[in-house]
């Protein structure tokens, strides 16, 4: 994955996730060179996420399922 600093929550991404899976580049000539690094390699397949498994769509949607019925809850 390559993404600004400006992009959410990038850091914490980047901090989660295996040494070199996130680069983070500043808009313009570093971005420009890190994406001409990456070498089209094209698959039939979807390959594996590398990103952590709490990025995974079941978890993503199970932890915004626990926040909204905890927002409907009553106050104590």
């Amino acid at each position: 994955m390559i993404a600004t600093p400006e992009a959410g929550g990038i850091g914490e991404i980047a901090a989660a996730a295996a040494p070199g899976a996130v680069t983070i580049a500043s808009m313009g000539e570093a971005l420009a060179a890190a994406i001409a690094t990456v070498r089209p390699a094209p698959s039939d397949t979807v390959r594996p996420s590398l990103l952590p498994e709490m990025f995974a769509l079941d978890r993503v949607v199970a932890r915004y399922a626990e926040l909204l019925a905890r927002m409907a809850r009553p106050a104590p």
